[in-house]
Formats: structure tokens, sequence, C-alpha cells
């Protein structure tokens, strides 16, 4: 698939978020609403990755 990329860090960027999407869709949560919180909260997350990984997290209301 690295074809379709113009440089190889576009294809690496391309696989990191495609494999964060899939993870997140597999683990039954709203791949928008996880992306979105990721972004909204981008501070706690460098800070505490890992209470930000897919299976883990919970939709704010």
């Amino acid at each position: 698939n690295s074809l379709f990329y113009k440089t190889q860090t576009g294809a690496n960027v391309a696989d990191v978020l495609t494999s964060v999407i899939a993870t997140a869709a597999s683990a039954g949560i709203n791949v928008f609403d996880y992306l979105n919180a990721i972004q909204r909260n981008k501070a706690a997350v460098k800070a505490n990755p890992d209470q930000w990984l897919p299976w883990d997290f919970k939709a704010e209301k």
C-alpha cells in the first residue's frame, strides 16, 4: 500500500493512523469520538498515554 503515498514518511504516518482506527473500531468504540478526544486532551495523552488506549477509552458525555 505504500505505493499510493508520495513519501515513505507519509506511508509511515498512514500506517500508524490506520492501525489506531482499526484498533478503536475492533474495541467497539466510536472512532470519530475517540480521535477527537485524543486531540482535545493532548496534554493528558502525552503525560499518560497508557490511560488513552482505545480499549480503555470511555466516551465523554
